[in-house]
């Protein structure tokens, strides 16, 4: 029964298929019939140009030499009709005015001929079957201009406007559901090594992707990539980071980058990057190979995908130094830089949340077609990023916008306080100084007073050695 059906489906589909090819036939017919009555017209509207031309030529020659014969019929107009006993040469002026007669006639036809020859008209007898035709072909032109992206997704050279264009072109240019191999800027990172990894550990992981119906480890990093907000090498942490405002596995900026040109998740992935790009592109030639136009988008979601994590690096470690170099603590401007990053992979994870929790093993068509619809509406997301390059981005500009305005002060109530603050402290240090100069004077006074005691006894005849050690300190202030 399931045969049955696959095969009632696929006639289905060959079927469809083949429907659309006669319809891009057709219309490539009509196409070249437009474009074959568009040469006819521009070759009659020639042709007929040159004629008008010529006519008028020929017509201001026949002009000029009626004004010439003008005087001559004028003198004859006033002589009298030849009779049959007149001279050879009044015969001959009657019958030169009746050819001068018969040249008005055929300027005035002539005239009437090209005022009809230059008026708007047909170049060519009209045709119901050709304006069925140009009628049809306008109707598919106006499809054509409202068939933009709208709400849909365009990748490579491919435009989807919903999701069920998506299901078609999978089960029509990906019957192997190979979804894995189309990353966008959150997947590509799931790629990245993470050191060692035990054979149990490996088998376990392929024995639970067999199981759960994946069809390789590509599938699989690329679904659980849709269920987490950060990529693991982001967000994958032990500690209770306050992840509102922080990057979970970046808590200090020394994990991203020590400053030794070496250690630091930068680096990890500056150097595995060309390793991820040549094991998907290997991939992607292998098994995509006999479906050119997948592997063509395939290829292209890599490109952008790795441009969008390299010039994601390159952001962070500006905007940090950015920060510090305007007189932040690291600690602050790691701060900052941390919400912007949070914020672009929240818009991210905005488009891709449509595939979360959409795997159905039982129907692989919807689940790829989930999954690659979430994974092209984040490349729209990246482009946004780079076409601003980050900083000119509205949702990094926000973040800015509000940091400014928490820690806006006017300048006149900064210059205010800080006379402020200067006098109630030199206050304390004028209170401090008094204090420290009744206590001075308190110990003078007691020192003076035993040491006068100890010069008068006559059984002491040198100053003790505490008193040597009192005796002459001088006032504070005294030098």
């Amino acid at each position: 029964m399931i045969k049955d059906s696959v095969t009632t489906m696929t006639a289905a589909v060959q079927a469809q298929a083949t429907s659309i090819d006669v319809l891009v036939g057709d219309q490539n017919h009509i196409t070249h019939s437009m474009l074959a009555l568009e040469t006819q017209a521009e070759d009659i509207s020639a042709s007929t140009i040159t004629q008008i031309a010529s006519l008028t030529s020929d017509l201001r020659a026949l002009e000029g030499r009626f004004l010439r014969l003008a005087p001559i019929l004028r003198q004859l107009q006033r002589g009298s009709t030849p009779s049959p006993g007149s001279t050879p040469v009044e015969s001959s002026s009657a019958g030169l005015a009746a050819k001068v007669a018969t040249c008005e006639q055929s300027l005035v036809a002539l005239r009437n001929l090209i005022e009809d020859l230059a008026s708007p008209q047909a170049p060519f007898p009209p045709s119901t079957a050709v304006e069925s035709s140009l009628k049809e072909l306008q109707v598919q032109m106006k499809q054509l201009q409202l068939k933009v992206v709208g709400k849909g997704v365009q990748v490579a050279n491919k435009t989807f406007q919903t999701f069920e264009d998506v299901r078609t072109w999978v089960d029509t240019h990906l019957p192997n559901h190979r979804y894995g191999l189309f990353v966008d800027g959150v997947s590509i990172f799931e790629f990245f090594s993470s050191g060692h990894i035990d054979a149990e550990t490996t088998y376990s992981s392929f024995y639970s992707q067999h199981r759960t119906g994946f069809k390789s480890t590509f599938e699989a990093r690329v679904a659980s990539s849709v269920q987490n907000l950060f990529p693991s090498v982001f967000g994958k942490s032990d500690s209770n980071l306050d992840t509102a405002e922080a990057l979970p596995a970046l808590s200090s900026p020394e994990k991203w980058d020590s400053n030794d040109g070496n250690t630091g998740l930068r680096y990890q992935i500056m150097r595995n990057m060309s390793d991820v790009e040549l094991q998907l592109q290997e991939t992607i030639s292998t098994v995509l190979g006999d479906y050119p136009e997948a592997q063509h988008i395939a290829r292209e979601c890599l490109h952008q995908s790795k441009r969008f994590a390299m010039e994601l690096c390159q952001f962070i470690t500006l905007d940090f130094q950015k920060w510090k170099h305007r007189g932040h603590s690291k600690k602050d401007a790691w701060k900052m830089t941390a919400v912007c990053v949070r914020r672009i992979f929240e818009e991210l994870y905005s488009e891709r949340v449509v595939a979360r929790d959409v795997y159905d093993q039982a129907n692989p068509s919807f689940t790829t077609g989930k999954y690659l619809w979430a994974t092209w509406k984040a490349h729209a997301v990246m482009a946004r990023y780079l076409k601003h390059q980050f900083y000119e981005h509205p949702s990094i500009s926000a973040v800015l916008a509000r940091h400014l305005a928490d820690n806006y002060v006017k300048p006149d109530d900064a210059q205010g306080t800080k006379i402020k603050a200067l006098e109630n402290q030199l206050k304390n240090l004028e209170s401090t100084q008094s204090t420290l100069q009744s206590k001075y004077d308190s110990l003078r006074v007691a020192f003076n007073t035993m040491n006068s005691v100890l010069l008068k006894d006559p059984d002491q005849k040198q100053p003790t050695k505490q008193a040597k050690n009192w005796k002459g300190i001088p006032a504070p202030g005294s030098g």
